[in-house]
């Protein structure tokens, strides 16, 4: 806890990776917090002619930061400020996709959370509390659902997403921190967390695992980790067990069983095989971030990141194998099929799959920049990132554009109608 103090301190100086994807080059997630400058950024990004590929990064980075601007309010009252109604959903910035059930849930930008009951092809705006970016949604069963976000927001609804409930916020996380370091009776820490509290709710949270139907665990900026054993009801901090000295962010985590695997910045991958009593630090075979990882078993998954990065372990990480990827786009989102089939999708627009022990695209025309990926029933996918939600047939090709219509005044119990029919 006291090294996690140490890194939400540093929030806003400046962090560079180093590694082989270039000297100093800075590393970037869909979901995190957009900060000002990154619209210089890609300025210098074109100016010293990077690839294609990492322009499109700095510039789903960039239009983010954008839209976060144009809001020209202070975070704290996002967080109390519920969601507008939109007709403009289905092509809004989305972040990550669910099922509840038969229901598809998206979510993104401003605290969008969309429903779908026909796979995707129409849309429904439900009402949420807060109007912060969301940033991942999970689903235990056709009701019970966990979503998290910007300003360490946590959400919950047991009601297959219709309606949400605010668990958790970074006003609360930075208290939490604060009273544990006054428990250590450390000027320093006692410092630091106060620091904490004064700076509010600005750490964003970027994954969420149930690890059963009452059990959560959010990761994100910073090693900010936070579980629940009761549905969101009450959180303790899980930072303490990490070996996460730097504070680097942890931008994925998944659960097989009793296993927890975290992937993060700078390589950090971190494994616990014991519902996450104890973790331990694992050989990384990549100094770059990893932005996403899959299961297959409790030992055996893969994991991916920064310029195409994929590696594959079946013995919990002491050995990696890479995987070929002819695309080195950074890999943003990832899904499993029922039967253990795997789905990536990429800053370059393409959704990827693993043939003959090789990564190859399954859509011939690239999308813009994606942050996600759901398969759907009858072979189709449902893609989601910089330009909204995008159907894709068995062969890749687009279904149809998203479908929109006039926003209606949110019911309770009702999601408000923003494509297809009420």
């Amino acid at each position: 806890m006291i090294a996690q103090a140490d890194a939400l301190a540093g929030l806003h100086r400046p962090r560079r990776i180093g590694g082989p994807e270039s000297p100093g080059a800075t590393s970037f997630h869909p979901g995190l917090a957009p900060q000002p400058s990154a619209l210089r950024r890609l300025a210098r990004a074109l100016a010293r002619g990077l690839a294609l590929r990492q322009v499109a990064a700095l510039l789903g980075v960039a239009l983010l930061g954008a839209a976060h601007l144009a809001q020209a309010t202070p975070v704290g009252d996002s967080l109390d400020r519920p969601a507008l109604a939109t007709r403009l959903g289905p092509t809004s910035v989305l972040l990550a996709a669910t099922q509840a059930g038969p229901t598809t849930v998206v979510v993104g930008e401003r605290g969008l959370v969309l429903l779908s009951a026909d796979s995707a092809r129409s849309w429904r705006q439900a009402p949420v509390p807060v109007s912060v970016t969301l940033t991942a949604v999970r689903f235990a069963d056709e009701r019970h659902g966990i979503a998290v976000g910007h300003a360490g927001v946590v959400l919950s609804s047991d009601d297959g997403g219709h309606t949400w409930q605010q668990r958790l916020n970074g006003r609360q996380i930075a208290q939490a921190l604060l009273d544990e370091a006054r428990a250590t009776q450390q000027a320093r820490q006692v410092a630091l967390a106060e620091r904490l509290v004064q700076e509010g709710a600005d750490k964003p949270l970027l994954d969420v695992a149930l690890l059963s139907p009452r059990r959560v665990l959010a990761v994100g900026a910073y090693g900010l980790a936070m579980a629940s054993e009761d549905g969101g009801q009450h959180w303790s901090a899980w930072s303490s067990r990490l070996d996460n000295p730097k504070g680097l962010h942890l931008y994925a985590v998944r659960h097989q069983g009793r296993a927890i695997l975290l992937a993060g910045e700078q390589g950090l991958l971190l494994y616990s095989h014991d519902d996450g009593a104890n973790f331990q630090r694992l050989p990384s075979p990549y100094q770059g971030s990893f932005f996403t990882a899959e299961m297959l078993s409790a030992t055996e998954f893969v994991v991916a990141g920064l310029r195409g990065q994929m590696w594959h372990t079946r013995d919990a990480g002491q050995h990696w194998q890479p995987i070929a990827n002819p695309v080195p786009a950074s890999i943003a989102g990832s899904a499993q099929g029922p039967e253990g089939q795997l789905w990536w999708v990429n800053q370059a627009g393409q959704l990827l799959q693993l043939r003959d022990g090789a990564l190859t695209p399954i859509n011939t025309k690239a999308l813009a920049p994606l942050s996600a990926v759901l398969p759907l029933a009858g072979g189709r996918w449902l893609t989601v990132g910089l330009q909204g939600a995008q159907l894709l047939a068995p062969d890749g090709t687009p279904v149809k554009p998203p479908v929109t219509a006039s926003a209606r005044p949110a019911q309770a119990g009702s999601p408000q109608s923003v494509g297809g029919q009420p």
